[in-house]
């Protein structure tokens, strides 16, 4: 690590700026190394509390950028480690899948989804003949990273802040290693499963939040005298146009 400065909201932080070297496939004893990039923004506290690891959304998306690190640096470490295959010496790009994309009209028609599936199979097949192990690059994998940048750094116990898909990564953090997390705020949760959603699953989930909604005094009451969340929902749904509901305009 070296010292370097960092861009905020509020300008320039001091931090430290370095590199993580890791296994691409920890599972396999010949695996290649990768780099990814570390930057420690330094608390302002000479008695600073626990780190903090953010983990930004996507998926894809570098987990180099936190510009609102300064909110938290008072008190806290914020601690930034590059994602593998979109931060570091490994990136893997799949300019067949954005083509894929661009070439529809509807993202959720069933030929669209099939060009999108082979697009990603020819991609992977790209990858894997420049030598890439595509068996490293997991949820488990980065949460080991994660550890890996925790040790390295010195710390006992670390906050995780996450949003979105990187919710995701937090909770499977917390669960392989859960005696080295202080506290974890997770924003706009996305648990593990699918990142696009069956109608059917969708369904369940609101009717789910509306039964645990009735059983609430106030939200009851309030459900009494105006329309059911599901069936509101439906009747608003029906209403949209197909570009809405396809993703190609905003409703």
């Amino acid at each position: 690590m070296h010292p370097c400065t960092y861009a905020t909201e509020k300008g320039a932080y001091r931090a430290d700026c370095g590199t993580l070297i890791v296994p691409e496939d920890r599972a396999n004893p010949r695996s290649r190394l990768i780099a990814l990039p570390v930057t420690r923004i330094l608390a302002r506290s000479s008695h600073p509390l626990a780190p903090i690891f953010h983990l930004n959304g996507g998926p894809g998306i570098t987990n180099m950028t936190f510009p609102q690190a300064d909110r938290l640096a008072a008190d806290h470490d914020v601690v930034m480690l590059g994602y593998r295959g979109v931060d570091g010496s490994s990136v893997l790009n799949c300019p067949e899948v954005t083509a894929a994309l661009e070439n529809t009209k509807d993202y959720l028609a069933k030929a669209s989804l099939t060009a999108y599936s082979k697009a990603f199979a020819t991609c992977a097949k790209r990858l894997e003949r420049s030598g890439v192990d595509l068996a490293g690059y997991t949820l488990e994998e980065q949460a080991s990273d994660i550890e890996a940048a925790r040790v390295a750094l010195g710390y006992q116990r670390i906050d995780l802040i996450s949003d979105s898909a990187g919710t995701r990564l937090a909770m499977i953090y917390s669960w392989m290693y859960p005696k080295n997390v202080e506290r974890s705020v997770m924003i706009g949760v996305n648990p593990p499963g699918n990142f696009i959603y069956s109608g059917a699953e969708i369904d369940q989930g609101i009717e789910s939040y509306s039964a645990l909604c009735a059983k609430q005094p106030p939200v009851a009451l309030a459900l009494a005298t105006s329309p059911r969340v599901c069936s509101t929902r439906r009747s608003t749904f029906r209403r949209v146009g197909s570009d809405c509901q396809s993703g190609r305009a905003t409703c």
